[in-house]
């Protein structure tokens, strides 16, 4: 209890270029340090992910304290002392995502805060929000869309996006995403994790 949401997510790293993965069709990915025993053993796995870290800095320390390290932690880009938070994280072992606002469904009775990624800005204008969000941290895998079911669902919004990531070799983790999803789609068709 108030460590954040459990949510699908990666603790992973690229091992394999042209086998499919777990995370939305993308290239096959193992946990860091574990690609030999992790491609020998062919059962299905689940990631676990702890979103808004550092938002509370008693439970930020309790999850990077207490969890282990093959728990992902994804942070929230507001948090004060985000870049020492993911550090110290990063030390005990977890992979680390950026929590990224995007627009929700219920959009604007939902505000999902500044910088968030709309569908009702351009490109160049959330491409710059995701751009400010980037420089917020670092060693870390990717980001993580907790609230974007609209801006997930509108593939001219999300390409762009995506493509960013892609360039950057960063993950994207949807809490909806699945392969038919245009998300999951999107990222297969670019070989995105």
């Amino acid at each position: 209890p108030g460590m954040g949401d459990i949510r699908v997510g990666a603790h992973v790293r690229p091992v394999d270029p042209k086998g499919f993965g777990l995370i939305l069709g993308a290239p096959f990915w193992a946990p860091i340090g574990s690609e030999d025993s992790y491609l020998s053993d062919k059962r299905p796995r689940v990631a676990i992910v702890i979103t808004n870290m550092g938002l509370s800095a008693a439970s930020t320390d309790q999850a990077i304290n207490a969890l282990p390290g093959a728990v992902t932690l994804a942070f929230a880009p507001f948090a004060e002392g985000l870049k020492d938070s993911i550090a110290r994280a990063r030390a005990k072992g977890p992979e680390v995502l950026l929590n990224t606002p995007m627009e929700p469904e219920s959009y604007p009775r939902s505000d999902p805060g500044p910088k968030a990624l709309l569908t009702s800005l351009s490109e160049a204008e959330n491409l710059e929000n995701l751009t400010w969000i980037l420089t917020r941290g670092e060693a870390y895998v990717g980001i993580a869309n907790l609230t974007g079911g609209r801006f997930a669902q509108s593939p001219e919004h999300l390409k762009p996006v995506l493509a960013m990531l892609r360039q950057r070799g960063l993950l994207y983790v949807d809490r909806w995403a699945g392969v038919e999803t245009p998300s999951g789609k999107i990222a297969k068709e670019m070989e995105l994790p």
